[in-house]
């Protein structure tokens, strides 16, 4: 029943607003706003799970389990972020369902959520790469070395797909809107097989 706690969090504040959260007009979900939803990025708990963290704690507060909705409601190191939350929100309870009905209330409470996830996600994530990077890290939270996504990409495309594929080159320097310069990454270019 463990593995399945996020999954329960996030469809139990969902489910009752249901019909609400896929009308909504409003509202993209980013990926810092997912990772707080689903309980899945750089929580202690969820990397314990996934084996990247010898234990489940809080790097921030030191915290026995550090889950989204302990970074969301009661670690110390976003009080700061979690006043400016209330603030606009109005909500007291930051339980995911209140946070949820608070998002759909209105557009500005929306963004409200979505500022708080991006700020405090974006800080985890960089203490979580400074973490990696450590060169007193136990391999187990070193940053994994391996192939990129583009073998990855380009291997998933198969000939029954009726693609072949390759790389374009990287890089090329483009003219937008105003004359202001801008890269084109490399990307994945698709090619019908002869």
């Amino acid at each position: 029943m463990e593995d399945s706690r996020y999954g329960t969090r996030t469809i139990g504040a969902i489910l009752p607003v249901m019909e609400k959260w896929l009308g909504r007009k409003k509202g993209a979900l980013t990926f810092r706003v997912t990772q707080v939803v689903s309980g899945h990025g750089c929580f202690g708990h969820y990397l314990h799970k996934i084996q990247r963290e010898p234990g489940p704690q809080c790097h921030e507060c030191g915290a026995v389990d550090d889950t989204a909705q302990h970074t969301l409601e009661e670690c110390n190191r976003w009080v700061v972020e979690r006043v400016a939350l209330r603030a606009v929100t109005g909500v007291a309870d930051l339980s995911l369902h209140s946070i949820i009905v608070a998002m759909l209330g209105s557009e500005r409470k929306w963004e409200a959520v979505a500022s708080f996830c991006e700020k405090v996600m974006s800080q985890k994530e960089k203490a979580e790469r400074e973490r990696e990077a450590s060169a007193d890290a136990p391999p187990l939270r070193r940053r994994r070395q391996g192939r990129g996504r583009e073998p990855m990409l380009a291997s998933s495309l198969s000939k029954a797909s009726g693609y072949r594929t390759r790389t374009a080159r990287p890089h090329r320097r483009c003219r937008g809107e105003g004359d202001q310069a801008f890269l084109i990454p490399p990307s994945i270019v698709r090619v019908p097989w002869r």
